[in-house]
């Protein structure tokens, strides 16, 4: 059952916005020191890595999903 406030993502949405953030670090080479851009870098990496696992977490917790929908997050990750 959803909830009609969920918002709802799937992996191609957030493998964009991933690559759109690295795209946007990378054109702001000389505005950025090297070292800060990378460690922007590897900071989005790590959130798209924390995001990956939520993902392979929802997908166990579909299987067991009854009747703890009120005490989910609002932010649901699906596959599609």
């Amino acid at each position: 059952m959803k909830r009609h406030n969920d918002a709802i993502l799937t992996e191609k949405d957030i493998e964009k916005a991933y690559r759109e953030a690295l795209r946007v670090i990378s054109l702001c080479r000389g505005s950025i020191a090297d070292q800060t851009r990378q460690c922007m870098a590897d900071a989005i990496h790590e959130f798209y890595h924390l995001l990956q696992v939520r993902i392979e977490s929802n997908r166990a917790d579909l299987v067991h999903e009854t009747t703890t929908l009120a005490s989910k997050p609002s932010l649901r990750i699906v596959k599609r």
